[in-house]
């Protein structure tokens, strides 16, 4: 008599090795182009001005240099003025958004609120109609 072969949950959700071998690939190619923009930028930023001038931005410059770290160093009271501006406008943006986010969930959720469902169906709207698809610019 022949001895049943014992299926485990694992065994159903395996993939071949083949399977396997293309899943790893196409993540390998996907994480290489979320990285490259990144090695890009560092790229650009060590080359100089006048071969971006004249060949264009280039994976590999022909001439490396620090000038425009240099020149970050050499303006550091403008840099920290403009991330001090950065970081106002976000938590003075994150704290009003809030602070209306929360105003008009409350208003809509009470069960008193004459205008409860057309308020609700104004913010529907607008979760689904953007405003870029009515522009005509």
């Amino acid at each position: 008599m022949r001895k049943k072969k014992h299926i485990t949950a694992v065994d159903i959700r395996s993939f071949g090795a083949g399977t396997n071998l293309v899943f790893n690939i196409f993540l390998l190619i996907f994480s290489l182009s979320c990285l490259f923009p990144f090695f890009f930028i560092i790229v650009v930023s060590l080359t100089q001005e006048a071969d971006i001038t004249l060949y264009g931005y280039q994976f590999w410059p022909k001439h490396w240099t620090m000038a425009s770290y240099q020149h970050l160093s050499n303006s550091g009271s403008q840099v920290f003025h403009a991330f001090g501006v950065t970081v106002f406008v976000t938590v003075v943006g994150t704290v009003i958004n809030a602070m209306c986010s929360s105003t008009y969930a409350y208003a809509i959720s009470r069960r008193d609120f004459a205008f409860a469902k057309f308020f609700t169906f104004l913010l529907c709207c607008r979760c689904c109609l953007h405003l870029e698809w009515c522009r005509n610019t």
